[in-house]
């Protein structure tokens, strides 16, 4: 079973088909549980991530989870995740991890390192989907690439977020 956080915006809604389309069986945790028609097959739990017990309710049974990033929910998702023997969180990123003193990179380096820090020893391994980005004056702009195309390929494997997990620029 995976677990999708964040399944009902644009990015979550594709991982949830995707993963549905490569015969997983997914599970989401949402806000929102009536908001979106998910594929066949999907369990719904509501709730928020920084509700301990939802969060708790739905990594019950869990091998993976797919992370919308949350910087104030991730250390105590990632607690979570290793108390509940998840082997494997793949956290939605940015390239613009990589662009120094860019806020949008920052954002989500803090997600990421959360998440590392509080799956360390035998806890679960975790890897950051990243979409390639370009420098466009003192900022970033994504390429038009999407993290979502790597789901399934990033729920494999045993990397940790220091070693990302990106598409490749078109």
């Amino acid at each position: 079973m995976i677990l999708v956080t964040g399944a009902t915006g644009n990015v979550g809604q594709n991982v949830v088909a995707q993963l549905r389309s490569a015969g997983e069986d997914v599970r989401v945790l949402t806000r929102s549980p009536g908001s979106v028609n998910f594929p066949g097959g999907v369990e719904v739990i509501g709730g928020a991530l920084d509700d301990a017990r939802a969060v708790s309710r739905a990594l019950d049974g869990v091998e993976k989870a797919y992370l919308f990033p949350v910087p104030d929910a991730a250390a105590g998702f990632a607690s979570a995740a290793k108390a509940a023997g998840l082997r494997r969180i793949v956290v939605l990123s940015s390239s613009a991890t990589t662009l120094p003193g860019n806020p949008i990179g920052a954002y989500h380096l803090t997600v990421e390192r959360a998440v590392e820090s509080g799956s360390t020893g035998s806890g679960p391994t975790c890897a950051p989907a990243r979409s390639p980005t370009t420098r466009s004056g003192s900022g970033a702009r994504q390429s038009g690439a999407s993290p979502s195309s790597a789901p399934p390929t990033a729920m494999r494997g045993s990397r940790r977020c220091t070693k990302p997990i990106s598409r490749p620029s078109r």
